[in-house]
């Protein structure tokens, strides 16, 4: 496993969209990384992970259809549970980043965060079988806390805080599992 410490300034120091999408820019170095072809994201929310770097296939789902940054080719309104039922196809990598994993944080500024249906462990669950359902070789997670799958890098983004007295720093883990 390679683990890898990043900072959430010295990506947005770059310019440009990596200043505004620190997060697009790790996703995308992990996704140029695994070669990923085909990619299908199963809480694709407004699609920001794919402002740097988009795969040639890009499928989105998600419960609910938002105001896309950036436009999937193909898109299913369904929750986690239910996308190996519409989508019939292969992936190389399946993409996971469940809301509401931090408990306690509220999300004002964006309403993709904040809508959830299910649990975060559920739809993390679920991802993983979607994974297994469509081949893929990969599944990208960005969430809190490990999963029982062979880790092959765990990228850990330290978040600058925009509060005066944070107590911690914030550390956001983007891993990608071998399936």
């Amino acid at each position: 496993m390679t683990t890898t410490f990043v900072d959430q300034r010295d990506i947005q120091k770059i310019g440009g969209v990596a200043a505004r999408f620190p997060s697009a820019y790790v996703v995308g170095e992990i996704l140029r990384d695994a070669n990923a072809y085909s990619v299908l994201d199963v809480t694709y929310g407004k699609g920001r992970f794919y402002v740097v770097y988009r795969p040639k296939l890009l499928v989105g789902a998600d419960p609910k259809k938002w105001d896309w940054i950036v436009e999937p080719d193909e898109f299913y309104e369904v929750p986690v549970w239910r996308v190996a039922e519409v989508f019939n196809g292969e992936a190389d990598v399946v993409v996971c980043d469940p809301p509401q994993w931090n408990m306690g944080v509220r999300y004002r500024r964006r309403g993709e965060y904040g809508y959830i249906v299910g649990t975060p462990e559920l739809i993390v669950r679920c991802a993983v079988e979607v994974a297994r359902r469509v081949n893929a070789t990969y599944l990208l997670l960005h969430f809190n806390r490990l999963i029982e799958l062979p880790i092959e890098r765990d990228v850990r983004m330290r978040w600058a805080a925009r509060y005066l007295y944070s107590e911690k720093p914030r550390v956001s883990h983007y891993m990608l599992y071998r399936v």
